[in-house]
């Protein structure tokens, strides 16, 4: 059972490489209103006939997870979306790649935590596997006076960046190091935030 957004994003973004993607883009936006992830890929993709098994937890074909009976991590999604009033979307094209976009309402009392996005995110990048993976991270409050007016932090990580960077993901070393780089990232947000508050 999946409890935290966080862990929704870190179930998709871990279906996305074990799809055999070769790029996931990654983008995590959330303001006041709501908290919106959106992942896309270049792996195997999905006819309608996949798209609707992948919405039953009771189906699974065992090639991805054959440790598993079921699938639950997109079923659970909608299913929780749903019942607090939020919105999904799932476009996917067989041979091309597949797009999961879904938010959820900060106001519905049943939303579940962000849990530890600075995690999930240090985890999505370090999955094994050969291939690039962008992640895209905006706040924005949209409560603007003006509609031209740009009211948004945010940031940009690149895995092949990061591999440059640090060698390799792989040992307990590197992936501290990436937690703590995530970690000012998200930092720099709030900074970014706050120096906004102060020029209004």
């Amino acid at each position: 059972m999946l409890y935290a957004i966080s862990d929704y994003l870190l179930d998709i973004a871990h279906n996305a490489v074990q799809a055999g993607a070769g790029l996931v883009e990654l983008t995590i936006r959330d303001d006041a209103r709501q908290f919106e992830v959106k992942i896309s890929d270049t792996g195997c993709g999905m006819d309608s006939a996949q798209i609707d098994r992948a919405k039953d937890p009771f189906a699974n074909d065992r090639s991805k997870h054959p440790e598993r009976s079921v699938g639950l991590g997109i079923p659970f999604l909608i299913q929780v979306l749903e019942q607090t009033g939020g919105r999904w979307q799932i476009d996917s094209r067989k041979g091309i790649g597949t797009t999961v976009d879904f938010a959820f309402m900060r106001d519905h009392i049943d939303t579940p935590p962000e849990g530890n996005l600075i995690d999930a995110i240090a985890q999505a990048l370090s999955f094994d596997g050969d291939f690039e993976m962008v992640v895209h991270r905006v706040r924005g409050r949209r409560e603007l006076q003006s509609a031209h007016e740009p009211d948004e932090c945010e940031y940009t990580v690149r895995r092949s960046e990061l591999v440059c960077a640090l060698g390799e993901l792989r040992s307990a070393g590197s992936r501290a190091l990436l937690r703590r780089y995530i970690a000012s990232q998200e930092e720099s947000l709030v900074d970014c935030e706050e120096d906004e508050k102060w020029q209004r």
